[in-house]
């Protein structure tokens, strides 16, 4: 009501009694009314946001109740991006770059979070400037870091299409 009256121009005023933010019995859910209501105020986008902002904090809470979980989270977490890390390198050695292996440790976490910022579509042109950069600083010539930022690029979209073709194949109906 408060919000429809200030819609209408009028002075409008809300007022509760107690101090906020405070645990109310209707605080944790919308009823579909309340929802549809919402809606018809222009709230849906930020019910959106709400309701996924909301299954990531329920998702946090099980993890920091689970700290085996957490555990076996994070390791996995350093096991990916170890695998990434000796991908990146594998390509190298494959290329005959002869970059240390540590120094894809840090190469490929600033290349990572760097293609992460929204400059092009799918990090085309990006990745392979982040990579002419961060391998010219051990000596890998631009023409050699143009090819293994393809070769990477490549081998990674063709690892994706088959896990795609795996994954429709043996998907249950």
């Amino acid at each position: 009501a408060a919000a429809w009256s200030a819609r209408a121009g009028l002075d409008t005023v809300l007022v509760d009694a107690q101090v906020f933010p405070r645990g109310k019995t209707c605080g944790d859910g919308l009823t579909p009314r309340a929802i549809g209501e919402m809606q018809r105020l222009g709230l849906e986008d930020w019910l959106r946001a709400l309701e996924k902002a909301g299954r990531l904090l329920d998702s946090l809470e099980a993890l920091a109740r689970s700290p085996g979980t957490m555990r076996a989270t994070l390791l996995l977490a350093f096991a990916l991006q170890a695998n990434v890390v000796v991908h990146f390198w594998c390509v190298a050695q494959a290329l005959g770059l002869g970059v240390a292996p540590g120094a894809f440790l840090v190469i490929v976490p600033i290349a990572t979070v760097l293609l992460l910022l929204p400059v092009s579509v799918n990090g085309i042109g990006a990745r392979e400037a982040v990579f002419t950069v961060l391998l010219g600083r051990e000596g890998v010539g631009a023409a050699q870091a143009l090819a293994f930022s393809w070769l990477a690029f490549g081998t990674v979209l063709a690892q994706g299409v088959l896990g795609g073709v795996v994954y429709a194949l043996l998907r249950k109906p």
